[in-house]
């Protein structure tokens, strides 16, 4: 620490630049050639991996972990040029290692993380997972982080570490997911009409092979599979509300647009067949005689 400190000393590190001054040009030069070329590394390391076949999650984890080592080694060249002795500075470093590895054990469970996250596969890059509050497609799998993008566009960084421990959703995991819809009607309506309409909204939505574009409506917009059976019913009386539940299967990416599709063909459908579709809202009932009593003590 002594002769750190004395050689931060204005003299001392005057006299190492002057001594020095051609190596640290030449260490710039070399920075310079070595960011330049990783760059053309990178794209010749991306091909290797994709010719390859590496899974994308194992493909970005081991770039991640190729950038970090690159500039790992280029720092000891960087230094050796200088005639600094790296076996000590090895042993710095490894000291330290166990310093900043008590300091950092979070950044150590997140590279830990990201090993178990691609040993055990619970989602890999291209799926639609939900995490917290965030819902969006993979991107890349790195060391310390999982990256994500969020149908706003978004981009999600979670620590890997976390996400090991936290519950997650891996929604495009199955090819076929169910969706679960929950449509509330006014008592005063005819219930086995609702149903009735319903059904004929989801047998409008089912795809079949043998389906041909009727009336310009594409056959790619059918999205609920025939199997399993569709399943429609009263779920419960609620408080305002009778409740239908709405049972259908489609495949994954078909998801959202199933979802967004239904709602609106059940409200317009709804709107024509004069379904009502009740919405919170409170009766006031006034006792009358409390009203004149009110009234005569004024």
């Amino acid at each position: 620490m002594k002769g750190f400190k004395e050689f931060l000393e204005w003299e001392n590190l005057s006299r190492f630049l002057k001594e020095n001054a051609f190596k640290i040009v030449i260490m710039i030069v070399i920075f310079k050639i070595a960011k330049y070329a990783k760059k053309h590394i990178d794209k010749v390391i991306r091909v290797i991996l994709d010719k390859s076949r590496i899974d994308k999650s194992v493909a970005s984890f081991l770039m991640s972990l190729y950038s970090i080592l690159y500039y790992i080694v280029l720092t000891y060249v960087l230094i050796d040029i200088l005639g600094i002795n790296t076996s000590s500075i090895t042993t710095f470093f490894s000291a330290a290692g166990i310093v900043l590895g008590i300091a950092f054990k979070e950044t150590i469970g997140n590279f830990g993380g990201g090993l178990i996250i691609l040993t055990f596969k619970p989602f890999k890059v291209g799926d639609m997972i939900e995490y917290n509050k965030y819902v969006g497609e993979v991107k890349s799998i790195e060391m310390f982080y999982t990256k994500m993008k969020t149908p706003q566009n978004e981009l999600v960084i979670i620590p890997n570490g976390i996400i090991t421990n936290t519950e997650l959703r891996n929604m495009t995991n199955e090819k076929v997911r169910r969706l679960d819809m929950i449509i509330g009607v006014s008592y005063n309506s005819d219930i086995k009409k609702v149903k009735e309409v319903l059904n004929d909204i989801v047998k409008e939505n089912i795809f079949r092979k043998d389906q041909r574009s009727v009336e310009g409506n594409n056959e790619k917009e059918h999205y609920i599979l025939p199997v399993p059976e569709p399943t429609i019913g009263v779920l419960e009386l609620g408080e305002s509300s009778v409740n239908f539940n709405i049972f259908v299967y489609t495949k994954s990416e078909n998801y959202f647009n199933l979802k967004l599709k239904l709602n609106e063909e059940i409200k317009i459908r709804f709107d024509a067949e004069n379904i009502e579709i009740p919405y919170p809202q409170m009766d006031i009932h006034i006792n009358k005689q409390v009203k004149d009593r009110e009234i005569s003590s004024k």
